[in-house]
């Protein structure tokens, strides 16, 4: 039996990234500050149904990110965003599965 994954990480400054799965290896540092993670949030893509993905962050942002056009009309991210961690109940309503069609929250889910 395999397990195909992603990991959504904060780090103690409230840094968001994604990274595969790691089975136990270290896990890269926060791209931004070089921080560790603090917090993750595991997604399981075994059966292409993103199991567990948080899809929007809205109501955890600390400080948002800061935006910047060139004079060639690119944005450039000048700050990125910071996020707080969810609690459990916050957890429970933000993480969904896609079901081939369109994105289910977990809560609704019958255990």
């Amino acid at each position: 039996m395999s397990y195909e994954g992603h990991e959504q990480h904060l780090c103690k400054n409230g840094h968001l990234w994604v990274e595969p799965y790691s089975y136990g290896d270290p896990i890269d540092p926060c791209l931004v500050c070089k921080e560790p993670s603090v917090w993750c949030n595991s997604v399981s893509d075994t059966n292409c149904d993103s199991f567990g993905e948080i899809l929007s962050w809205v109501t955890l942002i600390l400080t948002p990110e800061v935006v910047e056009t060139c004079n060639l009309g690119h944005r450039h991210i000048m700050q990125p965003a910071t996020y707080r961690q969810p609690n459990e109940a916050e957890l429970e309503a933000l993480r969904h599965y896609w079901d081939g069609e369109k994105w289910i929250p977990l809560s609704t889910l019958k255990v």
